[in-house]
């Protein structure tokens, strides 16, 4: 499993599963066509960035979808 935000693999540091609500799952499927227990099943968030302020998130978050 990978950290979306910073790129550590869980070897590395413990990451968190991506929280979704039965209705998430229920769209995420219908709309898309999604398994989103297949789909997130290798990526995640990292305890370690969980824990940075908000703002340091966004960045993290701004630089991996643009590096996408």
């Amino acid at each position: 499993m990978k950290c979306v935000l910073c790129g550590k693999t869980s070897i590395e540091v413990k990451i968190n599963l991506f929280p979704l609500s039965p209705e998430a799952r229920k769209m995420l499927l219908k709309q898309f066509g999604i398994d989103p227990d297949e789909a997130l099943a290798s990526h995640g968030v990292c305890r370690e960035c969980l824990a940075l302020p908000v703002g340091e998130r966004k960045k993290l978050a701004e630089k991996a979808i643009k590096d996408e």
